[in-house]
């Protein structure tokens, strides 16, 4: 561990090549949490997640049985009785979707798509296609949206994460500025943007936007992640910039909450060590490996950026 007090380690623990960034904003366009417009006054979630799946019990009929779904069997026949109504195939394409059938839903989206081209339907198609990472489509897609929608800030909010999985930068950064000004409490939206500024090196502007995440409030479990985790990217470029006695107030108040969080273990660390008291920045460098000696690799606090 005193090599970390030598000056050799990095300021901000190594987050990999931009994959990592651009993978977990593309999960996030394909979760099945955010809502859009279903025509008049309702509303509709996307049918495409990549949350974990309940498992099927002994027995049941599914991919690994060889036997097919009877709910999706009945669906199927339901599109062949009524081969030119929308409803029909969006059902069994999100039942397919649903089910582990990715690739066998899109012809279905994409029927229901052109047969009624009507937000809900196209929103799913593009979440679809953004599942499979055909990103070109999803953008064809998302912009036949916006075309009928144009403030649709779940859409841009996708769209330009969508940008970004296809190396554009800069559209992807203005486009999620349009979802944030359709929509000023988009709280995801301006969490993604932050860690765009941020993965770039732009901290000025993540530390803007990391602020206005945590002067939100949080209506759902992903949004408390990301208001904590702003939290600690705030503390981070604190520390970059030279700010090491309110980074280390701010980090020493996080792990309060969130005794486990070995990122700011480690971030503490640093404030600690440019502030000269160098046996408590021992110990959080000391329980940052401990911490990620217990958990697994892939856990969300085991994982530094």
């Amino acid at each position: 561990m005193l090599g970390r007090e030598s000056g050799t380690a990095p300021l901000f623990p190594p987050v990999g090549v931009v994959a990592v960034i651009v993978l977990s904003l593309l999960g996030a366009a394909c979760a099945g949490d955010s809502e859009i417009p279903r025509g008049e006054g309702a509303a509709a979630t996307p049918s495409s997640t990549n949350g974990p799946r309940k498992a099927r019990p002994s027995g049941e009929a599914g991919p690994a049985s060889g036997r097919e779904d009877p709910r999706i069997t009945a669906l199927r026949h339901a599109v062949e009785a009524r081969p030119e109504d929308p409803e029909a195939h969006h059902t069994l394409a999100r039942a397919l979707n649903e089910s582990g059938g990715k690739p066998e839903s899109i012809p279905h989206f994409e029927r229901a798509a052109e047969l009624d081209p009507s937000v809900r339907n196209l929103f799913d198609l593009a979440v679809a296609y953004t599942g499979l990472s055909r990103l070109p489509d999803a953008e064809a897609t998302y912009r036949r949206l916006l075309a009928i929608a144009p403030e649709e800030q779940q859409a841009l909010h996708n769209l330009g994460n969508v940008f970004l999985g296809m190396g554009r930068k800069e559209e992807a950064i203005d486009t999620l500025w349009r979802a944030i000004r359709a929509r000023p409490d988009l709280l995801l939206a301006q969490y993604d943007l932050a860690n765009i500024y941020k993965f770039y090196g732009q901290h000025q502007e993540a530390y803007s936007m990391y602020q206005s995440v945590r002067r939100s409030t949080p209506r759902n479990e992903r949004e408390q992640e990301a208001a904590v985790d702003s939290l600690y990217q705030i503390a981070a470029i604190d520390v970059a910039r030279g700010a090491h006695a309110q980074a280390e107030k701010a980090l020493a108040r996080l792990l309060q909450r969130m005794p486990e969080h070995s990122s700011a273990h480690y971030m503490r660390g640093q404030a600690l060590l440019h502030l000269g008291r160098q046996e408590e920045a021992r110990r959080e460098f000391d329980i940052h490996v401990q911490i990620l000696e217990r958990q697994p690799a892939n856990s969300p606090m085991a994982t530094t950026r």
